[in-house]
């Protein structure tokens, strides 16, 4: 097209510098500070990426406002053919992050993008269980956002660690659980070093936090774990099924009731006679 002819053209130019930032501030929609890389990428545009790729004095790392760099783009936005080209480049820092700590990869599995996760994690300097500034991991991001596609492709990965809490002492499944994502759960009980019963931070468990939310898919598939703990109290030092009446969770107190090893004590019948959610 015309617009590839003057890229070229302006490339061409000796005194052309890659690396100038501009930001117009007409554009509420522009990435500030941003240099033509950053521009390309966020436009999805393979071809201008490619060509600035090939300047030997092109900084692939250089960062936008926030510390935006051109991958982190790439990956936010799902721009996978770019973000091949940009991990590609000799000098890329794949584990560079935003001024939050955020890095491409807890990007893409944010937002789901799996094509870009993949991509990221063939990268020989990943850290698949690297810490945003928040203290999660991109399996958990991931779990967060109920990206299971995300989660299926970091679990591929030799070097994941499904047990990794976040700062919040937040485990994989116990977020999956706490925010009803079920097919993430399946796909984490899937693991056999999965840990079924680690309690949170505050002493809840990922079943026990799944009941008090009345997420009954993920209540049958912990069930189903002949590991589960089905009577370990949380927070409150009540039973996930304690909790489950209390809160009058039909289908959780009906599931935790066929288990063959559930215990009932008679606090559970006091909070079902007492109880002012009780039907």
């Amino acid at each position: 097209t015309g617009r590839d002819a003057y890229v070229r053209l302006l490339l061409a130019h000796p005194d052309i510098n890659v690396n100038t930032s501009s930001t117009n501030t007409q554009d509420h929609d522009a990435i500030f500070d941003c240099v033509p890389l950053h521009t390309a990428v966020a436009l999805n545009r393979p071809t201008y990426v490619s060509q600035l790729l090939a300047r030997p004095d092109l900084d692939v790392n250089k960062a936008a406002a926030s510390d935006l760099t051109a991958l982190f783009i790439a990956c936010n936005a799902g721009h996978h053919q770019c973000a091949q080209l940009l991990l590609g480049h000799p000098d890329i820092q794949v584990c560079k992050g935003t001024v939050d700590g955020t890095t491409p990869l807890h990007a893409a599995c944010r937002m789901g993008h799996d094509q870009c996760v993949q991509l990221l994690l063939a990268h020989p300097d990943v850290s698949v269980n690297g810490r945003a500034g928040n203290g999660d991991t991109a399996l958990c991001a991931a779990c967060v956002y109920g990206k299971d596609a995300c989660v299926r492709v970091l679990l591929d990965h030799a070097a994941v660690d499904v047990n990794e809490a976040n700062a919040y002492d937040y485990t994989p499944l116990q977020v999956a659980c706490t925010r009803g994502h079920d097919a993430c759960v399946r796909l984490l009980l899937a693991r056999t070093e999965i840990n079924v019963n680690t309690v949170f931070g505050n002493g809840d468990t990922a079943l026990y936090k799944a009941c008090v939310r009345g997420h009954d898919a993920c209540v049958r598939l912990l069930l189903a774990r002949p590991d589960v703990d089905v009577n370990r109290c949380g927070v409150h030092m009540a039973t996930p099924l304690c909790m489950a009446v209390n809160v009058c969770n039909d289908e959780c107190v009906r599931l935790l009731l066929m288990h063959p090893n559930i215990t009932i004590h008679i606090s559970v019948v006091m909070i079902a006679c007492f109880s002012k959610n009780t039907p």
